[in-house]
């Protein structure tokens, strides 16, 4: 399959936006849920995005590969709706190795979260119907993530770690009240 997919020039977006018609046209539910999370991928050598970063799958850091992704769920049926390589600081910054890895000189650093939140506005600008997005606490931190859901209407349900502060059009919260003494 890699040498297939290595021996053809192909449209990356032109294909996502093509899968996601196909799901739209199957499974479009004005009640789905977005769910995002990440993955990681444990690797040696040095190819495109590889770090040492935390890697889920083992909790610990690990020099892996991440992919954050977006998940399209409905009653019927789960699929994944978009992905995004997540370029660590490191990799952004090293022009040489960007170049031995193609990667386009427009691809700036994009915390997981500013990934996360992209993800979400391009499903809503392509007019995926969903009615809430739902994600960990590595994206519950994003204030951007939060206040573009609440412009988009959309409901959502995130992590946050307890001593985390949100702030709300009422004022500063944290998630659980604190108990005296």
């Amino acid at each position: 399959m890699q040498a297939v997919l290595a021996g053809h020039a192909w449209d990356r977006a032109a294909a996502l936006v093509a899968l996601q018609r196909f799901i739209l046209a199957r499974l479009g539910d004005r009640g789905a849920i977005v769910v995002l999370d990440e993955t990681a991928e444990l690797k040696k050598g040095d190819p495109v995005g590889v770090a040492r970063q935390h890697a889920g799958i083992t909790g610990q850091v690990e020099n892996c590969q991440t992919v954050v992704f977006a998940a399209y769920v409905t009653a019927r049926a789960h699929t994944l709706f978009d992905f995004r390589l997540y370029l660590p600081k490191q990799w952004c910054e090293d022009k040489r190795r960007r170049e031995r890895a193609h990667v386009p000189d427009d691809v700036a650093f994009a915390a997981k979260p500013a990934l996360g939140t992209a993800m979400i506005t391009a499903a809503a600008d392509v007019g995926a119907p969903f009615g809430w997005v739902v994600a960990g606490e590595v994206y519950g931190r994003s204030g951007k993530l939060r206040e573009a859901r609440q412009k988009g209407k959309k409901g959502y349900v995130v992590a946050v770690p307890a001593n985390f502060t949100v702030t709300l059009p009422s004022g500063r919260r944290r998630p659980w009240p604190r108990r005296p003494g």
